[in-house]
């Protein structure tokens, strides 16, 4: 479908130049909103001295209060900053970016002191991974994501260079130990949500169908973190074997910040600051839309086809009290493809030879809708409950043109075409509970909770009349001596329909023995499908 994309940008890049961009502010300066937390218990750490040091030698200072710090009047540039308090261990982050006009965010989790010293010096980031999961999961902060070469400040495309990762330059999915790019496991904010790319394709080219999808739904300011683990991860995580990664949406500021950037494809809008309706309420709001049809007409690539995407996330964060936190999440991001009879023959404008005659067209409809209710109890329990409903609609038509069998000059609506030949619609729609609880003991950790998913999944496959085709397996069945296949709707027409009722209930306990770590996790998952246990898995 668009896998000229990368050359066509590289080939009319100066064309790309043209960007018109604009930012409405309503901020004085850049600034730097910290959230500073204990490790161990997650309870917000008062009284922690925050320092942000230019690299022309500049000091900004603040402390904490209720967890909470705010570092403003900043200059555009890069700071090093630094969380220290009695008791901690100082946590370094050494290349925080400030924007001027906007209010960014970071997240310090102190590990605590044990040991008295008479001196120690310890670089730690302001922000790791989960210390009892696999040494090779990593977590990726805001300006990382943002930063990392090659990404675009796309956040599926900066996983490219973590150990065990492979990524198709043109692609925005990803592999990990020779799995597909649909073994992955992905959550955002807690919600499993796998459709986290545009245009990952049903019908289509085999390299383009098996790579997944070419950009994330996420603008580069809409996540606040990623935490990627290609194994060993908790028995919360069933499911794929893949890998796990575990988006986090940016979820507000104390100062109202917004954007609005235009240029050749379309239109972005972000806000993120107080909502306005509570005070102990923020808000991050995206809104954006694509039309990369008319920016490939104007670079001269029109024959790659018309894509439209559109992503809206809305999320709020709400402190009800010191021990409640309530969030809501909705993200809504349809998208739709066409290739016609004129796409076709679009070369024949540039002098060039037709090569694709394949008509396309993708519809698809992508939502979630999640509520989280945060408890903390105790010195260092925590309770989350998670409910969420999540829908993919999508209908992928494909059919054929040919212009060979007229002259060249022969207009668009005269070219004999065979539209919608083959259809195939799948939908999917979850609705779910998710009830997690952790918290310390003498041994280390304990963790349990209980998940409940009721699944609906329609799939039609739908070929209209015969088609030859001339790509096909070695072993597909095709007339004698003859080079090609021949599609017929009574080998290929299929209906699936199916509700499931899947609940898994999982514990597991983490044993802290000082420089060594070790879980034993159990894991009950029962699949039910018409009111019938089919599975029961148990994982040590």
């Amino acid at each position: 479908m668009l896998s000229s994309l990368r050359r066509a940008v590289l080939v009319r890049l100066p064309a790309l130049l043209l960007l018109l961009a604009t930012a409405l502010a309503m901020a004085d300066g850049g600034a730097i909103s910290v959230q500073v937390v204990d490790a161990l218990t997650r309870r917000p750490v008062d009284g922690v001295t925050i320092r942000a040091e230019s690299r022309d030698g500049q000091v900004y200072s603040a402390r904490t209060d209720e967890g909470w710090a705010l570092l403003d009047g900043l200059e555009g540039g890069f700071y090093e900053l630094r969380a220290e308090l009695a008791g901690y261990v100082t946590a370094i982050e050494p290349a925080v970016r400030v924007l001027e006009q906007r209010t960014g965010r970071l997240r310090f989790e102190l590990q605590p002191a044990f040991i008295a010293m008479d001196e120690i010096v310890v670089l730690a980031r302001a922000r790791e991974a989960d210390r009892f999961g696999a040494v090779s999961s990593k977590f990726l902060s805001r300006d990382e994501l943002r930063n990392a070469p090659g990404s675009g400040s796309d956040v599926l495309r900066a996983l490219s260079g973590l150990p065990g990762v492979i990524s198709n330059g043109e692609f925005a999915s990803f592999s990990v130990r020779g799995h597909g790019p649909k073994n992955n496991l992905i959550y955002v904010d807690g919600f499993p949500f796998q459709q986290v790319a545009h245009f990952e394709q049903t019908l289509g080219k085999e390299e383009e169908i098996i790579n997944g999808g070419r950009y994330s739904i996420f603008a580069p300011n809409a996540v606040a973190g990623a935490e990627f683990s290609p194994g060993g991860w908790s028995a919360e995580f069933s499911g794929r074997d893949a890998s796990l990664l575990q988006i986090e949406v940016v979820d507000g500021a104390p100062s109202p910040v917004g954007s609005l950037r235009l240029d050749l494809a379309g239109a972005e809008l972000l806000y993120e600051g107080p909502s306005g309706f509570h005070d102990n309420t923020s808000m991050f709001l995206q809104a954006r839309r694509f039309d990369f049809g008319q920016l490939f007409e104007i670079i001269g690539e029109e024959d790659l086809g018309a894509p439209v995407s559109t992503d809206v996330i809305l999320k709020t964060h709400t402190r009800l009290d010191d021990d409640d936190e309530l969030e809501f999440l909705a993200i809504y991001a349809p998208e739709e493809y066409t290739r016609d009879i004129d796409h076709v023959l679009a070369p024949i404008e540039e002098n060039e030879t037709i090569e694709d005659v394949t008509l396309q067209h993708e519809d698809q409809d992508l939502v979630l809708i999640g509520a989280t209710w945060r408890r903390m109890f105790g010195e260092d329990g925590e309770w989350t409950n998670r409910f969420y409903y999540r829908e993919r609609d999508r209908v992928s038509s494909e059919g054929e043109a040919f212009p060979d069998l007229v002259p060249p000059d022969t207009p668009a609506n005269q070219v004999p075409v065979r539209e919608r030949i083959l259809t195939v619609r799948e939908k999917e729609s979850e609705f779910g509970w998710r009830s997690d609880v952790s918290f310390g003991n003498s041994l280390g950790v304990f963790r349990a909770g209980l998940h409940l998913t009721s699944n609906d999944l329609n799939y039609s496959t739908d070929l209209r009349e015969d088609w030859i085709r001339y790509v096909y397996e070695s072993d597909d069945p095709r007339p004698p001596n003859a080079n090609y296949i021949v599609l017929q709707p009574d080998e290929v027409n299929s209906i699936y329909n199916a509700s499931e009722l899947n609940y898994a209930i999982y514990g597991e306990q983490l044993f802290d023995w000082g420089n060594a770590v070790h879980a034993g996790k159990v894991l009950l998952e029962f699949l039910q499908v018409c009111s019938v246990p089919i599975a029961l898995s148990v994982t040590f």
